[in-house]
């Protein structure tokens, strides 16, 4: 105890000293070392509140273990007070701070309320005390801290400067994480529990000697075995232990124990002192005479004095009585208060007893049927231990499932709970596998830590996670901060923890490896792993205008190549093995080519997230050769031309020919490499096309990035003339848009397939020579293909590109994007109506939906969103499909000077503006639209007074409960016979478009008179 002592204020003033160094050194104030103590403070009492009120009672070893726990608290602060360094601005701190910081307390506080799952009580005094702290922490955080702070003065630091990096880190550290993983998770499994609690205890040299010693003496000393009894009262309980008394006498009488310890000694039941003294009056009665005549005799003899005599006779005939309570209870608290223990209306008597090791299953037979209980002092706390043990299993993998929950369900996405549960999951790893190889074993104490830390990386990656989402979803900037208040977290805890190393007890040891080994692997895990596992997924493909990557699409991705190796793989063998057959040869290579494009297809048709619209084609064509030209801007297309028919050989480049998985089916299917040109091939295709083979060209001679179809070489053309083949055009769409090219992800897309009729090498409308069939062709191929891309890109088809551009910005919002989507039919009608060449203008845009899906639909309009919610705009700008024609600014519609425009569009709007403004509106818009322009106008019509009901309800709902839309005016909905004849008056026609007949909501299309 004076061990401990010493070692915690020696630890507390290291650990008050580089708090203050760190917390003063960067904030630069004495204020902000008080201010991170409020939360905390606060936190505690709110606990000690709640638990009274609860229960009434806490463990005061829970309450020293919680007190660790308090350092999560202070992180609170320290999130607060780094954020509002950076964004001096309260309302906007809390804005930003209030998901993280809420979602990372819950998440911990569930993980501490499940102690109450466990079997040790002071587990669960500690998830009380715990979970209640971190609760009265955060509503401190964010409710009264922000009245107490004022703004600092933001001044740059080297700490600043060491941890605000906007590029996540590099591949070196991801590389080396990557591999010493799993050598770490090898060891994992090594890490041992101390069940010896002996082992905590500090002992310097000479005691410990001094114990050596006496067991070496006494071996005995070691083996205590407790025998108690218990009762609903005291008298009883006295009882049942008097009973057993005789039992433990005889084993003492014949050396089995070695001694004895009870209150039964000195404490009598009120039966047993009763007949004692009725023992103690009946011997007496028949001899008291005959003893003081003999007494007497032998005093006269030896002359004794008559007043000794007189005591002799005083302790004879005393009428003895029951011992009293006031005598009872103070024999009982100088002597057996340890022995002794009543409470809650039960009694239970102690003894101990001391046995040589090999006797205590003499004992215990021995009392087997005694009313008493025999408990063994080691076995009691081996078992305590080991409660402790399995209650810390159970703990870390309920927390982890728990937190992996909430995560989800916050998140709305399984690939942002992965990523943010990886680095927990890894720095667990971590943590087991280093305590293995530095041999780090867990105890009944740092096993407590194991909880804290687990909960630190919670907060952290929580915060990590918010930072990025809200970078890559509208571009605010807390990454920085949050970095720097992560690692101005973990500097403060390592050193609060860490100075723990100084101490000289065993128990404060623990915690300090623990601790320093857990938080640096927390920082670390939430630095490197989650930054580089979200710009994988996400940001790394939408730079490059690639949609991000999601759990299903991998899923997907993963079946579509697994299916296409084991495929490759497979015709490999059965191609080496058909080489071995020495006759039939052609029937063999024919027959080879029929299981290539029964795998090819396959493949294409088992790519589940690609939906495939391949026409029909004559295949009475492939009976005679010719020369098939395809697009190519993806690795798709080689799948699609090879499963058209058996008979088409490749005219391949060098890099397909190598290729490890599916180069060996290449060369063994008879295809060529052609590097420099169709016109070298000549000679070796001659003898396939004589076999009745088709050959498959791509006259781009490489694949598109954008599936824009490039200039054609003459190649394919020359060997049609060459050879005097037709030429079988295959137009592929939407392949570019489901496998870019350099890319490996299988996106959802529509797959488009239609071949036009053969070119006969005598149709001279093309031109006479190959050189002009090359130019004329070409020109055919990409004005068919434009056809088909409008065919298959409908405004429904564009719904991936929209869902792609909003997906990972929130849950709510992908939800509300794909229910709006639906209800505008995918804005259809409004596609039908902007013309594919104008200047468009969205008032009231929102997050931008209708503006991307106009871009998507006509590349020719140039497109201005204005809104006047920040966020909206914000996240709107900020589409990694937005193109330079697309422009979103923040303003007010009702107030903002309106530009000329072919189109304005004005979609659930009027009807958040007074009467007033909506004319005045209406009037600078008419003044704006360019002769001949058009005024797009949705909105609820007032005069359709039944379903009107339904519309005015949903907008209540949506600006009222939902909060998508906000409202600063009551709604005024318009009329449509007012709008009409407000229309007309200023010289615009007006027509009405009603597509839901279950709202009010009219479409009026107001046309501007050309000049």
């Amino acid at each position: 105890a004076q061990q401990l002592r010493h070692d915690i204020q020696l630890t507390i003033s290291l650990l008050i000293v580089l708090l203050g160094i760190f917390i003063i050194g960067f904030f630069r104030n004495v204020q902000s070392l008080v201010f991170i103590l409020i939360p905390a403070v606060f936190g505690g009492l709110f606990s000690l509140s709640c638990i009274y009120l609860i229960k009434g009672t806490v463990s005061i070893l829970a309450l020293a273990a919680g007190s660790v726990i308090l350092g999560i608290a202070v992180n609170y602060a320290l999130h607060f007070l780094v954020h509002y360094r950076y964004h001096p601005n309260k309302e906007q701190v809390i804005k930003d701070l209030v998901k993280p910081m809420t979602l990372g307390s819950l998440t911990t506080v569930l993980a501490f309320f499940s102690l109450q799952f466990t079997s040790a009580a002071v587990l669960q005094d500690l998830g009380l005390f715990a979970g209640f702290s971190l609760i009265g922490a955060a509503l401190c955080s964010l409710i009264f801290f922000p009245h107490f702070i004022t703004q600092p003065d933001f001044k740059e630091t080297a700490f600043d400067r060491a941890f605000v990096f906007k590029k996540s880190p590099g591949r070196i550290p991801v590389f080396i994480i990557l591999l010493l993983t799993p050598v770490f998770f090898y060891f994992a499994s090594q890490v041992n529990f101390n069940s010896n609690m002996g082992s905590l205890n500090f002992m310097d040299e000479k005691t410990r000697q001094a114990q050596e010693r006496l067991e070496a003496i006494n071996p005995a000393s070691l083996h205590s075995l407790y025998v108690s009894s218990d009762a609903p009262s005291l008298q009883k309980a006295l009882q049942k232990m008097e009973q057993v008394i005789p039992a433990i006498d005889s084993l003492e009488a014949n050396g089995i124990i070695q001694r004895t310890l009870t209150p039964s000694s000195f404490l009598l039941s009120d039966s047993l002192q009763r007949i004692r003294i009725e023992q103690w009056h009946t011997f007496w009665d028949m001899r008291k005479e005959t003893f003081f005549q003999i007494v007497k005799e032998e005093a006269a003899r030896l002359k004794f004095s008559a007043a000794v005599l007189a005591n002799v006779d005083s302790v004879i005939d005393r009428n003895y009585a029951l011992m009293d309570a006031a005598s009872f209870k103070t024999l009982k608290n100088l002597f057996f208060k340890d022995n002794i223990i009543e409470r809650n209306e039960q009694a239970t008597v102690i003894s101990l007893i001391n046995v040589l090791p090999e006797d205590k299953m003499q004992v215990q037979r021995a009392l087997a049927l005694a009313p008493a209980s025999l408990l063994d002092r080691q076995v009691i706390t081996t078992l305590f231990v080991e409660f402790i043990h399995e209650d810390f299993n159970f703990i870390v993998t309920f927390t982890a499932i728990l937190v992996f929950v909430v995560l989800l369900i916050s998140t709305g996405r399984i690939e942002l709970t992965i990523v943010t549960f990886t680095p927990m999951l890894i720095t667990w790893i971590w943590i087991l596998g280093i305590m293995a190889l530095v041999g780090i074993e867990f105890n009944i104490i740092n096993v407590i830590i194991s909880t804290f830390i687990f909960g630190l990386g919670d907060d952290y990656s929580i915060f990590v996670m918010d930072g990025l989402q809200q970078e890559y979803k509208s571009g605010k900037q807390n990454l920085p901060s949050v970095r720097v208040s992560i690692a101005l977290s973990t500097l403060t805890t390592v050193s609060g923890l860490g100075v723990l190393i100084f101490a000289e007890h065993p128990a404060l040891r623990s915690i300090a490896a623990i601790a320093i080994i857990g938080i640096v692997c927390v920082f670390i895990m939430s630095q490197v792993i989650e930054p580089f596992l979200f710009s994988i997924l996400i940001t790394n493909r939408t730079y490059k205008k690639l949609p991000p990557v999601t759990a299903k699409g991998l899923f997907f991705t993963t079946l579509t190549y697994g299916l296409f190796v084991f495929g490759s793989l497979f015709l490999t063998v059965v191609g080496l093995l058909m080489l071995l057959i020495p006759f039939a040869r052609k029937r063999v290579r024919l027959v080879y080519h029929h299981l290539i494009r029964f795998f090819t297809r396959s493949v294409v048709y088992l790519a589940l997230n690609l939906k495939k619209r391949i026409a029909k084609h004559n295949t009475d064509i492939f009976k005679r050769p010719g020369i098939i030209i395809a697009n190519h801007s993806s690795f798709l297309d080689i799948l699609i031309t090879t499963m058209l028919h058996p008979r088409v050989i490749l005219l391949t480049n060098k890099w397909v020919w190598n290729s490890p998985v599916f180069g060996g089916v290449v060369r063994l299917a008879g295809y060529y490499p052609v590097e420099a040109g169709a016109e070298g091939s000549i000679d070796q295709l001659k003898n396939r096309i004589d076999d009745g083979y088709s050959v498959v060209v791509f006259p781009e001679g490489t694949r598109s990035k954008d599936g824009t179809i490039g200039r054609f070489h003459k190649g394919a053309f020359f060997m049609a003339e060459k050879f005097q083949l037709p030429i079988y055009p295959v137009l592929i769409s939407g392949a570019s848009r489901a496998i870019p090219k350099s890319t490996w992800y299988v996106n959802e897309a529509t797959v488009a397939v239609s071949m036009l009729p053969g070119i006969d090498n005598t149709d001279y409308r093309f031109g006479s020579t190959y050189q002009e069939k090359t130019k004329a062709i070409a020109r055919y191929f990409k004005e068919s293909h434009a056809q088909l891309e409008k065919e298959v890109r409908t405004p429904k088809e564009f719904r991936h590109s929209l869902y792609n551009n909003y997906r990972y910005k929130g849950p709510v919002l992908e939800w509300y994007l794909r229910i709006k989507l639906r209800m505008e039919n995918y804005y259809e009608i409004f596609d039908e109506l902007v013309p594919k060449k104008a200047t468009v203008l969205d008032l009231g845009c929102g997050y931008g939906f209708l503006c991307y899906q106009l871009q998507f639909l006509s590349t020719e309009r140039t497109i201005t969103g204005i809104d006047h919610d920040e966020e909206k705009i914000a996240v709107a700008q900020h589409g990694y499909l937005r193109a330079d024609k697309l422009q979103f600014n923040t303003a007010n519609v009702a107030e903002c000077p309106i530009a000329p425009h072919d189109v304005i569009i004005m979609a659930d709007v009027l009807h958040y503006l007074l009467p007033q403004q909506q004319e005045a509106l209406l009037v600078r818009c008419f003044e704006a639209v360019l002769p001949g322009g058009k005024i797009i106008i949705r909105d609820g019509d007032v005069d359709l007074a039944q379903r009107h009901k339904a519309t005015r309800f949903t907008e209540v709902l949506s600006v009222s409960l939902l909060g998508f839309n906000r409202a600063k005016n009551p709604l005024n909905f318009i009329s449509g016979s007012w709008l009409k004849s407000f229309c007309q008056q200023h010289g615009f026609r007006v027509e009405t478009i009603d597509q839901h007949k279950a709202t009010s909501n009219i479409i009026f299309v107001i046309t501007k008179p050309t000049v």
